[in-house]
């Protein structure tokens, strides 16, 4: 712990040092006196964004213009790879220059950036820059490290509707609303990050893009964001004293059925890799491409350049720039590396681990790849094993080499803290514990087989949010016969059966979930309701004490660790869960439920105390009225 208060403590005092080094004296946001104007920074993921349905990559029949402006007044980088074909771990090699072997993150949802990397948000916020982020979906909450050198950090996703991954999102319309809230409050210089969501699945553009790309929604969504970006684009200008420098980009792309893969996470081709990347701004020639391949790590090194503040340390990526001199042999040719690691994590499958150059694609899997990128786009003809010792195949291992620690486990996980908040409302990307092997065939069985399953498993999901339950059971139930360990198979059918009152099979289910996940705090919650519903309350309570030792905040666990009144256990105990729930969510369930949990141990007044105060806190409430009534007409009827 203290080494931890330091750190922070050094962050704290980190702009101050940062100005005296300098020679600044700025301990304030503003210039000094006599210097010059610094340009604000607008950095924008488009989340997932693939580089071929951009204007000015080539698409035909889109609508980007915004996008394609930016494109030609600076400089467009025509072969940028993502680090990971998921959200958390590209954000997180983004924002520090990593790639996610070295930062961790390796998958959505229970993994956190640590404290210890540097962020580029960090660096702008030690110069003086006011630091501002708004994020279109709860998979970025600041729960999970991403927001670090934010002083503002909107991720108040609220009551919005959900992907299909089940990750509550808002509207780019509302995102942009709020970026221009926090615009008009700030005064530059600034950098501000805005995350867009909407063109993941299901997509639903509104009008009139859905009309206009009615047998295209993928598109529609992404010419609804390019209408938002616009109005972004224009405000950031008019808030900037002088030009303001740009980056747009993407975390990702959509499989959009290519390769067998509807949308992203599993496979490792440039549907799901190759993004768009423009920059303009002070310091960028207008109307130039780059040929060269380029990665998402590649870009805090080059914001930090163009404004000329100190590099992270130890960064993988590098200045793009050297890609603007035109002198033959100016810059070496490069590479990118992308991994996916989610039907590993999820399936127990081998990880899949790739090499992108501006020439060739390598897949290292139980049975490589090799294409050429130039002649083949679409990754169709595996070159290997003919090219197996090849120029390509070498330059890959070497990378890969380099990035994965040679002979260290390219599998090793960064353990989720026990004391993170990561639950998320969604019934997708659960994570085991480091280990877990679903498949008997082991490391050897290669996702792109399994793909079919895992598509199965994902309509499962998507008919479970359909309310079509029936249909979730069916596929479910064959994803989990096939693959006894598919934890996303798993938490379905927990969570049909728990709907659908079948108790007993819940916990069946659930219990299959904390066993092959036993670090995951909210697979034993889950495993602590089944045995509530099922009747065994001294087994429930053991498990809501098991996941409350994982994440002492989960609130279900602390819920439902208070049922230990009705074994004998101590009032006082109970007080202290029951303050804690309500007051770290009070939603008017969790009212009901302290109070039902009172009166079912014996203390009718406590009950009343807590269903009044939530009367008042939710006024319209008619559950907590008739409680609160109950527990008058049971006083009234009582003896003398």
């Amino acid at each position: 712990m203290r080494g931890l208060r330091h750190r922070r403590a050094l962050r704290l005092l980190a702009p101050a040092i940062w100005a005296a080094v300098v020679g600044c004296n700025r301990v304030q946001v503003g210039e000094a006196p006599g210097s010059s104007p610094r340009s604000s920074v607008l950095l924008v993921t488009i989340d997932p964004l693939r580089a071929d349905h951009v204007g000015s990559y080539g698409a035909l029949g889109v609508a980007t213009p915004n996008l394609d402006r930016v494109a030609v007044q600076g400089v467009r980088f025509d072969q940028a790879i993502a680090p990971a074909p998921i959200t958390l771990p590209s954000h997180a090699s983004l924002f520090t220059a990593l790639y996610p072997p070295t930062h961790g993150v390796r998958h959505n949802g229970v993994y956190v950036l640590g404290e210890r990397f540097v962020t580029l948000a960090e660096r702008y916020r030690e110069a003086g820059y006011q630091t501002g982020a708004v994020v279109g979906a709860i998979v970025l909450s600041g729960r999970f490290g991403i927001g670090q050198g934010f002083t503002h950090y909107d991720d108040a996703i609220g009551g919005a509707g959900s992907s299909l991954s089940g990750y509550p999102e808002r509207d780019a319309a509302a995102v942009t609303d709020r970026a221009l809230a926090w615009l008009d409050a700030t005064p530059g210089p600034f950098f501000l990050w805005v995350h867009y969501y909407d063109p993941h699945a299901r997509y639903s553009p509104p009008e009139p893009h859905a009309t206009e790309f009615a047998d295209r929604p993928y598109d529609g969504e992404i010419a609804h964001v390019d209408v938002q970006l616009g109005r972004l684009l224009r405000a950031v200008r008019q808030h900037s004293e002088v030009e303001p420098l740009i980056a747009l980009t993407s975390d990702h792309g959509e499989g959009l059925g290519e390769h067998g893969e509807r949308t992203h996470s599993v496979l490792l081709y440039d549907s799901v890799l190759r993004i768009p990347l423009v920059m303009s701004g002070p310091g960028l020639p207008a109307g130039r491409s780059v040929d060269e391949v380029a990665s998402l790590v590649d870009v805090a090194p080059t914001l930090l350049a163009l404004s000329a503040l100190p590099p992270i340390a130890g960064a993988q990526g590098r200045d793009l720039r050297v890609h603007l001199d035109e002198t033959p042999g100016a810059a070496e040719p490069g590479w990118a590396y992308a991994e996916s690691l989610v039907a590993h994590l999820t399936m127990g499958w081998s990880p899949l681990h790739a090499i992108r150059t501006a020439s060739h694609l390598y897949v290292r899997a139980p049975r490589p790849e090799l294409f050429d990128a130039l002649r083949d786009p679409g990754q169709l003809t595996n070159l290997l094993p003919d090219a197996e010792g090849s120029a390509p195949v070498a330059l890959a291992d070497r990378a890969l080499a380099s990035v994965l620690g040679g002979g260290s486990d390219p599998n090793a996980m960064q353990p989720l803290d026990p004391a993170t908040r990561a639950r998320i409302e969604a019934l997708g990307y659960a994570l085991p514990t480091p280990g877990a092997v679903a498949d008997p065939t082991g490391l050897t069985f290669d996702p792109k087989d399994g793909l079919p399953w895992i598509e199965k498993a994902m309509a499962a999901h998507d008919a479970q949010f359909a309310g079509r339950p029936d249909l979730a059971e069916s596929w479910a139930r064959e994803v989990v016969e096939r693959f006894p360990e598919s934890q996303r198979g798993h938490e379905i059918l927990t969570q049909v059966y728990l709907r659908s009152r079948r108790y007993a099979k819940a916990r069946h289910h659930a219990e299959a979930l904390a066993r092959l996940a036993p670090a995951w705090a909210e697979h034993h919650a889950r495993v602590g309701l089944t045995r509530l519903r099922t009747g065994d309350l001294e087994g429930a309570v053991a498990a809501f004490e098991e996941a409350l030792a994982r994440d002492d905040g989960h609130v279900g666990a602390h819920l439902g660790v208070m049922r230990k009144l009705e074994l004998g256990g101590s009032v006082a105990e109970a007080e202290v869960h029951a303050a804690y729930v309500l007051a770290h969510s009070g939603r008017e369930v969790d009212f009901d439920q302290v109070g039902e949990i009172w009166a079912a141990a014996g203390h009718p007044e406590r009950a009343a105390l807590v269903w009044r105060t939530g009367t008042q806190r939710h006024p319209a409430s008619q559950r907590l009225r008739r409680r609160l009534a109950g527990v008058r007409a049971e006083r009234a009827s009582g003896p003398e």
